[in-house]
C-alpha cells in the first residue's frame, strides 16, 4: 500500500487517497489494530474514514466521553463524535471520520462528495493543495493549517500561545455594521449593494496579533504594534448622518467606555490626528507585542481560491475554512483566542470603513451596510456606473480587494 494522507475503507473497497486498492487482508479484531495497520502508510497521520461495516469498529464510542484507549492510541471524545483525534505515543495522531454520519450529524462537509471515490478524490486534492489531510471541520482544518504554517519564532521571541489562560469577560467587544445598528432613509431612485470580496480572508492577510498572553495596563498611551484590547471613552462620532461610526456598535459599560480591540483603536487614532474623529481617552489595557501570525495561513487558501485550475469544491472548502476558523477561536479548543478573533472582526470592518470613508470624501454617502455589503442610493440606475470611487468591481467574486455587485437594483418605493 502507498504512502498516504488519506485512507477511505467502505465494505468492498479501500481508497488510498485517489487511487483504488484492496482493502485490508485480513480484518482486524477492534480499532487499535486497525489503526496500527494504517499507521505505515499514513506515515505522516491522516484521515482514516469508515463506511458500511468498517463502521462497526467505532459503534462501542457513541456513548463515550472523555479519554478512551483502544491498543496503544487514546483520543478524548463526546458522545456521538463523527471525527475523533487518534494520538499514539510518540505523538503519531491519525484522525478517523464517518462519512455516512456527517449529515445526519448536521456537520456539513465541503469535500465529501455522493461516493466513497468521489470523497477519497476530495480529500486527496485538499491534500495535494496544503500539503495536510484534512481533519474534521472547516474550522479544525483551519486550525490546523495556522499552527502548521507558522514560521518557527525569530531569536528572541517565543512560538504563539494558541491557547490563552486570560479568562475572557468582556462579551462581545466588535460587531459588523448591520442595518439595525446604523442606516439612513434613502433619496434616490435606485438602490445598489456591493460585496467585499473575502473580506474576512483579507483581513487575515494583513491583521498583526498578540502572540503572547495579553499583560494588563492602566492608562497606557496608544501603541498599535501592541495588539490586544483597549477599555476607552470615545468621543462622539460627530457624522453619524453621513457614514457609521468608525469603531462599530458593540455594547457599552455602565460609565460609558467600551472595550475595542488595536484595529478599532488605530482607525480612530488616525482619524483624531487628521482631525477627523473627535478623540478618545485610554482607561486600561490588556496587550502583547503583535506579529503576523496568520499570513501565510491566509495566503494558501486564498491561492486555493483564486487559482484557475482549481475545482470548485476545493474552492467552497477553502472558503469555509477561512469563515469558520476565526469563528472557532472564541471557543474553547486547540486554539482559543478571543482577542484574535475579535481582532478579525474589527480588521474587516475598519477595511471597509477607510474604503467607504474615500467614497464618501467623493460625496458618496452609504445608505446602510451589512457586515461586507455596502448598499448606495443614486440617481444612475446602471450598477457599474453607479459604483463609488475606490470600489473596483469583480462580478467573479474572486479578487481580493474588489467588490462584487450583491441584490438586484431596486426602486425606491
Amino acid at each position: 500500500m502507498k504512502k498516504a494522507s488519506n485512507l477511505l475503507l467502505t465494505d468492498a473497497m479501500g481508497i488510498v487517497d485517489d487511487t483504488m486498492c484492496p482493502p485490508p487482508t485480513v480484518r482486524p479484531g477492534d480499532l487499535g489494530s486497525l489503526l496500527d495497520l494504517v499507521a505505515t502508510p499514513l506515515e505522516s497521520g491522516g484521515v482514516l474514514a469508515l463506511a458500511g461495516e468498517w463502521e462497526d469498529l467505532l459503534a462501542w464510542l457513541r456513548d463515550c466521553k472523555g479519554e478512551v484507549t483502544t491498543g496503544e492510541w487514546s483520543a478524548r471524545v463526546q458522545p456521538e463524535d463523527v471525527w475523533i483525534r487518534w494520538q499514539r505515543t510518540g505523538g503519531y495522531v491519525i484522525w478517523t471520520v464517518l462519512p455516512e454520519a456527517l449529515p445526519v450529524a448536521g456537520r456539513s462537509h465541503p469535500l465529501i462528495g455522493e461516493t466513497a471515490q468521489a470523497t477519497a478524490w476530495n480529500l486527496h486534492q485538499w491534500t495535494k493543495a496544503t500539503d495536510l489531510p484534512w481533519v474534521g471541520t472547516p474550522g479544525m482544518t483551519g486550525n490546523q493549517l495556522l499552527i502548521d504554517r507558522t514560521p518557527a519564532p525569530k531569536q528572541g521571541t517565543r512560538a504563539p500561545r494558541w491557547n490563552t489562560p486570560n479568562e475572557w469577560t468582556h462579551g462581545d467587544i466588535e460587531t459588523p455594521y448591520s442595518r439595525a445598528q446604523w442606516s439612513r432613509e434613502p433619496g434616490l431612485p435606485h438602490i445598489h449593494s456591493y460585496d467585499a470580496n473575502m473580506a474576512y480572508l483579507s483581513a487575515l492577510l494583513v491583521l498583526e496579533l498578540p502572540a503572547d498572553d495579553l499583560t494588563h495596563h492602566h492608562a497606557p498611551p496608544f501603541d498599535p504594534k501592541e495588539g490586544g484590547i483597549w477599555r476607552v471613552q470615545l468621543e462622539r462620532w460627530h457624522l453619524e448622518n453621513e457614514m457609521p461610526d468608525p469603531a462599530g456598535y458593540a455594547p457599552t459599560l455602565p460609565d460609558g467606555s467600551r472595550w475595542v480591540t488595536t484595529q478599532t483603536l488605530a482607525l480612530v487614532h488616525a482619524l483624531t490626528e487628521h482631525g477627523d474623529h473627535m478623540g478618545y481617552k485610554i482607561l486600561e489595557s490588556w496587550t502583547a507585542p503583535a506579529r503576523r501570525i496568520t499570513r501565510q495561513l491566509a495566503e494558501q487558501l486564498r491561492d486555493i481560491i483564486t487559482a484557475d485550475t482549481t475545482t470548485p469544491t476545493l474552492q467552497t472548502a477553502a472558503r469555509r475554512v477561512y469563515k469558520e476558523t476565526y469563528g472557532m477561536w472564541r471557543r474553547r479548543g486547540r486554539v482559543h483566542r478571543p482577542d484574535w478573533h475579535y481582532a478579525t472582526i474589527a480588521m474587516a470592518r475598519a477595511n471597509l470603513w477607510r474604503k467607504m470613508w474615500r467614497a464618501h470624501q467623493q460625496d458618496m454617502t452609504p445608505l446602510y451596510v451589512e457586515t461586507d455589503d455596502v448598499y448606495y442610493d443614486t440617481a444612475q440606475p446602471d450598477w457599474a456606473l453607479a459604483a463609488p470611487a475606490g470600489f473596483p468591481l469583480d462580478a467573479t467574486g474572486r479578487k481580493l480587494g474588489s467588490f462584487k455587485p450583491g441584490a438586484a437594483e431596486k426602486e425606491t418605493s
